[in-house]
């Protein structure tokens, strides 16, 4: 827990719940693997403006993208979720306002007059930023100025260890995502490119603070994160070019075989790309004898998922979470 206050009490921080048809404009995570690259300089002051304000450890810098579109009248909410029976996971899922009252922002999109308005959400505790609502002008202020206020959001007190990268799949049916900090048991040789979507302003950012940036800026490697702390967040993408996704696979109870339901899904905090250009695909088998289903059948792009082994104990954990869309 980060503390005990819900709201983060910062004026300039919006946190009302976003509206879905505003959300939905948000670009898609696999049109933005390129896009820290393409605006590394701005990358670079944004991190910056955090390191000398001394905010390392309360702000980060997030890449915008949405994994997709949510219904009417919902907003994304992400949920630790703690059991003694398996590791502690992230559930990022839509849900209705009336049923999430107490939830703060997470995630903020530069808007007009210094402000910043939340497009993402948690129910994590977080802290009184009401000393910083300066800082949240300034740093809003830069990103509309630089153009980049549909490329880099804030992070406000972020829900990620910072020594640790999450990776995160996508269980589309139910719209919503599952964050692990173990992907050991992902198929490891289908893994392509991992796209970072969340920066730690290291000191070393300070002196672009000002800008302009001079010269080349190399974004740091994902693989050095671990060593350095510069991300919270990557994306892995498949050999494919998707995430890894997500299917229902029935086989009926009478013998007739297989039936595959097709539900794309996406591993995005480290959010993966497998060979064959897509993401990392669970299915879900339902074997049946005639009175009705048993437990889920879980593959990974192929890899079963053994019942009773961690990672069978987590997804079924999630999707019996999730809300009925």
């Amino acid at each position: 827990m980060m503390g005990s206050i819900i709201a983060l009490n910062n004026a300039r921080l919006q946190e009302t719940p976003f509206p879905s048809t505003e959300y939905n404009k948000l670009p898609h995570i696999r049109t933005m693997s390129s896009a820290a690259t393409e605006h590394s300089k701005e990358h670079a002051i944004l991190l910056g403006i955090i390191a000398a304000h001394g905010l390392r450890g309360t702000f980060s810098l997030h890449l915008i993208h949405k994994h997709y579109d949510i219904p009417e009248g919902r907003f994304m909410v992400y949920e630790n979720v703690q059991s003694t029976g398996h590791q502690d996971f992230v559930l990022c899922s839509p849900r209705l306002p009336e049923k999430y009252p107490n939830t703060r922002g997470l995630y903020f999109k530069a808007i007009a007059e210094g402000r910043m308005a939340a497009y993402e959400f948690t129910t994590e505790p977080g802290v009184d930023l009401s000393a910083h609502e300066d800082f949240v002008a300034k740093f809003s202020s830069a990103v509309i100025k630089l153009g980049v206020q549909d490329i880099f959001a804030l992070t406000a007190m972020s829900i990620c260890p910072e020594n640790t990268v999450l990776t995160e799949f996508e269980m589309a049916d139910a719209l919503s995502t599952v964050l692990v900090p173990d992907a050991s048991w992902l198929p490891a040789q289908d893994m392509a490119a991992s796209t970072p979507t969340d920066w730690i302003a290291t000191q070393d950012y300070e002196k672009y603070a000002e800008g302009p940036v001079s010269g080349t800026i190399q974004l740091k490697s994902l693989e050095a994160r671990s060593k350095l702390g510069h991300y919270n967040i990557g994306c892995t993408e498949t050999r494919s070019g998707n995430h890894y996704k997500l299917t229902k696979r029935t086989q009926l109870g009478t013998g007739d075989g297989l039936e595959t339901l097709p539900t794309p899904g996406y591993y995005n905090i480290g959010c993966t790309e497998t060979r064959s250009g897509n993401h990392y695909k669970l299915e879900r088998s339902q074997f049946g004898t005639g009175d009705g289903p048993e437990d889920p059948i879980l593959e990974i792009n192929g890899k079963v998922l053994q019942r009773g082994s961690e990672p069978h104990v987590i997804v079924s954990h999630a999707l019996s979470l999730v809300d009925t869309i």
